[in-house]
């Protein structure tokens, strides 16, 4: 076996180490679009549930409210009821709203966490782990 210079192991570790930033920053950017759509369909689901109390048409509220009229129960307590119903959808969709956010921002915080290890095990500190630790 001969021996190298130090200057051919030093530019060979420096490729190395560069092709290793690059592969893992293609994997964070991967991940990012893989879980930006699911950001998107959080932020929908939250403005679908403002839109469900701003935009119900009032001739649609106010066409259940007759029809339960109709149907013997007092006004006040017709009113109740579609009132009740559009809360209850508008909090179902911000609770969907709220878990598709929360699974989107936990895999990025992940995959940032990863990027964070192998940056600092490429400039020779350890991983993220070893720099939280006490």
């Amino acid at each position: 076996m001969t021996a190298r210079p130090l200057s051919v192991i030093a530019t060979e570790a420096w490729t190395r180490a560069k092709e290793a930033f690059q592969l893992t920053a293609d994997l964070a950017k991967a991940q990012s679009k893989k879980h930006g759509g699911r950001v998107g369909i959080g932020v929908a689901l939250f403005v679908a549930a403002l839109a469900t109390i701003v935009v119900i048409p009032p001739l649609l509220v106010t066409a259940l409210i007759l029809g339960l009229i109709a149907m013997g129960l007092w006004p006040w307590v017709a009113c109740l009821i579609v009132t009740l119903v559009a809360v209850v959808a508008c909090l179902g969709l911000a609770l969907a709203g709220k878990v598709v956010l929360a699974r989107a921002f936990k895999a990025i915080g992940e995959t940032a966490a990863q990027v964070k290890g192998t940056i600092n095990a490429l400039k020779g500190t350890g991983t993220a782990q070893d720099q939280d630790a006490p």
